[in-house]
């Protein structure tokens, strides 16, 4: 009902849903597809760019092979995912997993509820932990982790610096 396609090969099959471009699908409710080979299946979600997904509700993928798959989920940049419900993932390579997480810069993991991620190669998957800077990880719940191949594995444990560990 009062969808509307344009362009190549385009599909708008939810109500209200709109695709453009070529070869997208909007088949979610209020969904917008646009761009190339791009998909948005969630009521109320937003794929754009070049092979996006936002399968979820009002989920939001933009980018290049940008995945958004769950509910109120946002990805954006290169081969990012944002598969925990309300999380944020963008840059390069970044996954955003735990419920409320946000992962940002490259190949950056935020796992844990709540999470934060940011930077080069970092890991947060303690809930509601911290992990900053390049190849650092936060394994523990309330842990912040930054500099250097660093690690905070205990509860509300706090590491900065260059290979340091607190535990």
């Amino acid at each position: 009902c009062y969808s509307h396609t344009e362009g190549c090969g385009t599909r708008a099959c939810g109500n209200f849903s709109h695709a453009e471009g070529d070869r997208t699908i909007a088949c979610g409710n209020i969904s917008h597809a646009e761009g190339t080979l791009t998909t948005a299946i969630g009521a109320g979600s937003h794929a754009e760019g070049n092979t996006t997904y936002a399968c979820s509700t009002y989920a939001h993928a933009e980018g290049l092979l940008t995945t958004a798959d769950n509910t109120y989920s946002h990805s954006e940049g290169c081969c990012t995912r944002a598969s925990g419900a309300f999380s944020h993932s963008e840059g390069m390579l970044n996954f955003a997993t735990g419920c409320t997480s946000h992962a940002e810069g490259s190949g950056t993991t935020a796992g844990g509820f709540g999470s934060h991620a940011e930077g080069n190669l970092t890991t947060a998957s303690g809930c509601f932990s911290h992990a900053e800077g390049c190849c650092t990880t936060a394994s523990g719940c309330f842990s912040r982790a930054g500099g250097i191949s660093s690690v905070a594995s205990g509860v509300n444990s706090f590491v900065h610096g260059s290979a340091s560990t607190a535990s």
